[in-house]
């Protein structure tokens, strides 16, 4: 599919192959081809109307009630033979004494070097296949295919999968509600770079019913196609149902907002891991600059994540993340209603890697409100940030003064908290003084967008701790950067893998070439970094071709789904999120589309 919003998820990168030896580049991308409640149905791709006696027919697969079919844009093999047994080459999948390499190897990529254990608990449970051929291959000459079952004349898989192949009839009903061959359904078919990167297409899990050699590919193309059960070319993009009991949110994979340009990465709570008492949640900025700021720390560290929702929509209207890129900019131009509650969800959250999987992982979501610009935690009175007589909610009240001060159970010099550090006093050096580099002291991505956040690295040789305060400007005429919770000190923190960090927020309306630099306590430089700022996409300006081509494309199965929102709320009554049956099905042939949509909703439990 070129062009097409995916998902990401899974470990990418250099993978272990299991249909050879050595390895394989694998995108971690995905296709949502459905959502929701799907009985299995004969389809054909290739001919209309249809018929009994049709070759290129088969069952379609079915889907649970809370369940995502996800099918991989590129394939996660090099090329093999369809038949495992070798001369005379059949069509069977499986059955009771055999495996044929297609199943094998479906089977093989259910591991943990292709997913991580989190993500693989998310998976539907094993079923069996329908749509396929399961012709006997116990005895010599292992010749027992399918040659005249024809369409419904088809069995199920002996064996139990939870990552499978497609069959040929899902190449119609995930793709277009007529059967008969489209053209413009290969281009929504085809590999993701419209040419599969280490096979020539995928296998499909179906035989050909006329040819007791043949089974179904889908080439790199998109093309269903009739092949020979011996060709050794196609690979395997392999299909899996995702269950989304759990799914917290759908949102950019750069920077965790919701434009609709970008492809999608989704956060799924890991049930009983919460937020730590304490944590707190603030709005700066003036208007056309309001920033969220989160502070606090949960069972999975010191990385938070959000989202506002309309409540009377259920529309997700902005979201991101406290780690390093992550968008911490609040949605004003949708937020425009200064009498209504919005709902604040925030958690805490583990960023998912191509390393340890892509699905993000969060705690238990806590729901607060924001009206006019003040936040209300539950259990506290909401704080207005532009009142300076406004108490500080984190800041803890006067100890009580008791009544009998010779009561010897009363300490006679209660302890009283101390002041706040007064801010650090430091004059940044001119441009001019930034000489040489940071000399490892300091490192960072070198792009960033303008209002998220931006994670400095401090090396061993800057000579700070953890809790330490510093100070950053950027450059060319220098301003100080404030925090991710609205400070101008930096706290020092410790990362997961160790290394000293800190963030900042990138100010919006800066864009090109600036630099960054950090001070320690004494006004000393420690080093700077370079950073190229871009501006946040700008989604109202989307090539109009683009939307064009991709409205056109859109399958019949994605125009069901509704607009407006990115957002998966799952199964989550217990956490006291206000929950939602989501919608998996993206318009995914739509770079510009909406994204994950809602279908329906239910009410908490």
């Amino acid at each position: 599919m070129v062009d097409a919003r995916k998902v990401e998820f899974g470990r990418s990168g250099r993978l272990p192959n299991v249909a050879a030896s050595g390895t394989v580049s694998v995108n971690g991308k995905y296709l949502v081809l459905g959502k929701g409640a799907h009985s299995s149905k004969i389809r054909d791709p290739r001919n209309a109307p249809l018929a009994d006696t049709s070759s290129s027919a088969s069952s379609s697969t079915a889907l649970g009630a809370g369940e995502a079919l996800l099918w991989a844009s590129d394939v996660m093999t090099t090329g093999f033979a369809f038949d495992g047994n070798g001369t005379p080459y059949t069509n069977t999948f499986d059955s009771a004494d055999y495996e044929s390499n297609v199943a094998r190897i479906s089977k093989a990529l259910d591991v943990d070097a292709y997913y991580s254990s989190f993500e693989r608990s998310l998976f539907g449970t094993a079923t069996t296949l329908p749509g396929v051929c399961t012709g006997s291959q116990s005895s010599p000459p292992f010749d027992q295919g399918c040659v005249a079952g024809y369409a419904f004349g088809q069995a199920s898989s002996h064996g139990l999968y939870r990552v499978f192949p497609l069959s040929v009839g899902d190449m119609a009903e995930y793709f277009n509600a007529n059967d008969g061959y489209v053209p413009d359904d290969d281009f929504k078919r085809g590999c993701s770079d419209g040419a599969c990167s280490s096979a020539a297409g995928s296998w499909l899990r179906s035989a050909s019913w006329d040819v007791v050699s043949k089974a179904f590919s889908v080439a790199s193309t998109g093309l269903p196609l009739a092949t020979n059960a011996s060709y050794a070319g196609p690979g395997l993009r392999p299909a899996l149902r995702l269950n989304l009991d759990n799914l917290l949110l759908s949102a950019s994979s750069r920077d965790q907002s919701q434009r609709v340009s970008d492809d999608l990465r989704l956060t799924f709570v890991e049930l009983g891991r919460m937020l730590h008492p304490g944590w707190s949640a603030s709005v700066s900025g003036g208007a056309g600059s309001r920033m969220l700021n989160l502070t606090g720390s949960s069972d999975m560290g010191s990385d938070m994540g959000w989202k506002v929702v309309d409540p009377d929509t259920d529309t997700v209207l902005g979201s991101g993340r406290t780690s390093s890129g992550g968008n911490v900019a609040l949605p004003e131009d949708a937020m425009t209603d200064d009498t209504k509650d919005y709902d604040l969800y925030v958690w805490g959250q583990q960023d998912g890697s191509a390393a340890d999987g892509l699905t993000n992982k969060a705690t238990e979501p806590v729901k607060t409100t924001i009206r006019g610009w003040q936040i209300t935690i539950p259990g506290t009175d909401p704080v207005d940030p532009s009142d300076p007589t406004d108490p500080d909610p984190g800041t803890p009240e006067d100890p009580e003064v008791p009544d009998d001060p010779d009561d010897p159970e009363v300490q006679e010099n209660p302890e009283v908290p101390e002041a706040p550090e007064v801010p650090l006093d430091v004059v940044p050096l001119p441009e001019s003084g930034l000489s040489g580099s940071s000399g490892g002291v300091l490192s960072a991505a070198s792009v960033a967008t303008a209002g998220s956040a931006f994670r400095l690295y401090i090396g061993d040789a800057a000579g700070v701790d953890e809790g330490d305060r510093l100070a950053a400007f950027i450059y060319s005429t220098p301003v100080r950067l404030k925090s991710t919770t609205g400070l101008s000190d930096l706290i020092v923190q410790k990362a997961a893998d160790g290394r000293l960090f800190v963030d900042v927020v990138l100010p919006v309306g800066y864009s090109g070439d600036h630099k960054v630099a950090l001070y320690d306590e004494d006004g000393e430089l420690l080093g700077w970094v370079p950073v190229n700022i871009v501006a946040p996409v700008d989604d109202s300006d989307t090539d109009k071709s683009v939307q064009n081509a991709a409205d056109k494309n859109a399958s019949n199965a994605a125009g069901d789904a509704g607009g407006g929102s990115t957002d998966l709320y799952g199964g989550l009554a217990s956490t006291g999120v206000e929950t939602s049956t989501l919608v998996a099905l993206i318009a995914v042939f739509a770079l510009t589309g909406v994204g994950l949509a809602m279908l329906r909703r239910k009410s908490a439990k």
